[in-house]
């Protein structure tokens, strides 16, 4: 250090500067006080006190003081040189204070690590269709938005209880910026071609350290019943229309007020997967003739579809048989039932087991429409990190 040397022949003074570079202190974690080593030449001369009471006017992160009547010159006349050095500051949280120097400033800035714990949640019912990754890579980034490491996690990462949730720790991050303000870190999955073909966008709990993705169900190929006999030359086509009812808290139609409660999209939408799941069909003739209709296991066979809370979803030329209908399930929104509308359609919908199935006759001579209505209630506090991985429809 280099200090500001005041004039005179035997005697001079110097003045030193502290800076705290921790946020204004906001984390509350500064010293009272601290303690400065004042050097002559090499030697020891003298330990300074600092306080709150020394700092300038209109900054409390500045501390300053002035130390006079120091020797100028040693007894044969040469000048003395005088510096300031501190040693690192520690604190009970683990976290400490670095000092440099430069001239006659001493800058302490607050240093620290820290570890987070990074979630991902798959909602693709049990990847039951074989589309989930074997590895994801994930972004951490800072509040300033710059990548700081980026992590891969895997199937190992699995939590013991539920293998739709990975879980990784993320250490010897660094805990406060160059200033000394505290980072606050998100997550940014890699959103790949292969992702976007198979689910929904990432979305992000309010922590931004959990990402949930909602699989899309995409057929493979197309389908139609097994081994038909039927006495029409074609089997019937079906439109299904299916109409979204949100209610409030109250079970009351949702307003615009109860809307600006959860987090919608820039457009204020929000999105609900749906799924036909087919189910084997084959066409029989009893002992008298007449043909009929025999339901079997359910096929890896889907129509898929994403219902917003703007607009219908509409399914066209859905074939004959039997369908498990499925919401995905969806933040913010607590899932009631389906009901059908259309009350003059051949369809039927029934509710088996807790799952809901829609029925659509091959047995008839015409096309058919209908309109189910699918209910959900907002939810506010509902997030991803709250509620278990439901809807696990396809369990056996």
């Amino acid at each position: 250090m280099t200090p500001n040397y005041g004039e005179g022949s035997s005697s001079t003074f110097a003045t030193v500067s502290k800076v705290w570079k921790d946020n204004n202190n906001i984390q509350k974690l500064r010293p009272s006080f601290c303690t400065l080593k004042l050097f002559q030449n090499e030697n020891l001369y003298k330990t300074l006190t600092l306080t709150p009471s020394n700092a300038i006017v209109n900054d409390p992160n500045t501390w300053e003081l002035t130390i006079d009547n120091l020797p100028e010159y040693d007894n044969l006349g040469n000048k003395y040189f005088y510096s300031v050095e501190e040693d690192p500051i520690k604190l009970s949280n683990g976290d400490k204070y670095i000092p440099s120097i430069s001239k006659n400033i001493v800058t302490n800035t607050l240093s620290g690590k820290t570890s987070i714990i990074i979630k991902k949640i798959w909602r693709d019912w049990n990847n039951e269709l074989k589309t989930r990754p074997t590895s994801l890579d994930v972004d951490i980034l800072n509040n300033k938005d710059q990548v700081v490491k980026t992590v891969t996690l895997t199937a190992a990462n699995a939590t013991p209880n539920d293998k739709n949730i990975w879980i990784i720790t993320i250490d010897n991050l660094d805990k406060y910026d160059e200033n000394g303000a505290l980072y606050k870190y998100h997550i940014r999955e890699h959103y790949t071609e292969k992702m976007q073909a198979n689910y929904l966008e990432p979305e992000y709990d309010k922590t931004g350290l959990i990402v949930s993705n909602k699989g899309y169900f995409i057929p493979d190929n197309p389908w139609t019943p097994n081994d038909p006999i039927t006495p029409q030359d074609k089997y019937p086509d079906y439109q299904i229309t299916v109409h979204k009812n949100i209610l409030n808290s109250s079970n009351k139609p949702a307003t615009a007020a109860d809307f600006d409660k959860i987090k919608l999209d820039a457009n204020g939408t929000y999105k609900f997967p749906i799924i036909l799941r087919a189910y084997e069909i084959n066409y029989k003739t009893d002992s008298n003739g007449h043909v009929y209709e025999e339901y079997g296991k359910p096929l890896d066979k889907y129509y898929k579809g994403t219902l917003t809370n703007k607009g219908d979803l509409v399914f066209n030329n859905i074939d004959a048989g039997k369908y498990e209908i499925i919401e995905g399930d969806c933040q913010y929104f607590d899932f009631i039932n389906f009901e059908k509308l259309s009350s003059s359609s051949n369809a039927i919908l029934t509710k088996e087991n807790g799952k809901y199935f829609i029925t659509l006759p091959g047995l008839t001579a015409q096309d058919e429409k209908i309109t189910i209505n699918v209910n959900n209630r907002i939810n506010s506090k509902r997030s991803y990190d709250e509620t278990t991985i439901e809807n696990n429809l396809f369990k056996k």
